[in-house]
C-alpha cells in the first residue's frame, strides 16, 4: 500500500493525514536545523564569539519552535483518542519527504491496517 493511502476509509482521514504529514515536515525541519559555521577570525575574536553565539541562538530558537509544534500535534492526536504508529516497513514511500507517514489511529485500527496490508 502506498504510504499516502494509509488512512483511506477511516473517520477524519484528512485530519489524520494532516497530522502525519506535519510530523514528516517537522522531521525535515529538525534535520535541516544546523548551526551556521562562522569562520574563525583571530583578528577580532570577540566579533567571532558574538556571531557564533547568534548562530547558536538561531538554531535553538528553531529547535524550540519545532518542539512546540510537535507537542501540539501530539496533543491533537491524543484529543482524538489516537496514537502514532510506525508503519514504514508496511508501506511504499510515495511522498516527497525523507521518512514515511505514521499511521494515526487507535490500536484496533492499527491492527486492522496491519492485517489488511499483510493479507491476513
Amino acid at each position: 500500500m502506498k504510504n499516502s493511502e494509509i488512512h483511506t476509509g477511516l473517520d477524519k482521514k484528512e485530519i489524520r493525514d494532516f497530522l502525519a504529514i506535519e510530523f514528516l515536515k517537522l522531521f525535515n525541519e529538525e534535520f535541516e536545523n544546523k548551526k551556521e559555521t562562522i569562520p574563525y577570525n583571530k583578528e577580532d575574536v570577540f566579533d567571532w564569539c558574538v556571531k557564533d553565539g547568534e548562530a547558536q541562538i538561531k538554531v535553538l530558537k528553531k529547535y524550540v519552535e519545532i518542539s512546540k509544534s510537535r507537542q501540539a500535534i501530539i496533543q491533537l492526536i491524543k484529543m482524538n483518542g489516537w496514537q502514532e504508529f510506525d508503519v514504514s516497513d508496511d508501506t511504499e514511500k510515495d511522498l516527497p519527504y525523507k521518512l514515511k507517514m505514521s499511521f494515526i489511529g487507535t490500536p484496533e485500527e492499527h491492527e486492522k491496517f496491519l492485517m489488511l496490508n499483510n493479507g491476513v
